[in-house]
């Protein structure tokens, strides 16, 4: 609905930053079928 103020809560504003980062993380493409070996390292770029 559009209610957040950016800034009201740096927990939430850190969150909303990361979101772009881990959607394209979990979607998975017609033609993959498994992780590469790098998988956890790479998760964990992304919530840093």
């Amino acid at each position: 609905i559009g209610a957040y103020v950016k800034g009201s809560n740096p927990k939430i504003d850190e969150s909303i930053k990361k979101h772009p980062g881990l959607e394209s993380f979990l979607i998975q493409d017609l033609n993959e079928t498994d992780f590469s070996d790098d998988l956890w390292e790479t998760l964990k770029k992304i919530v840093e």
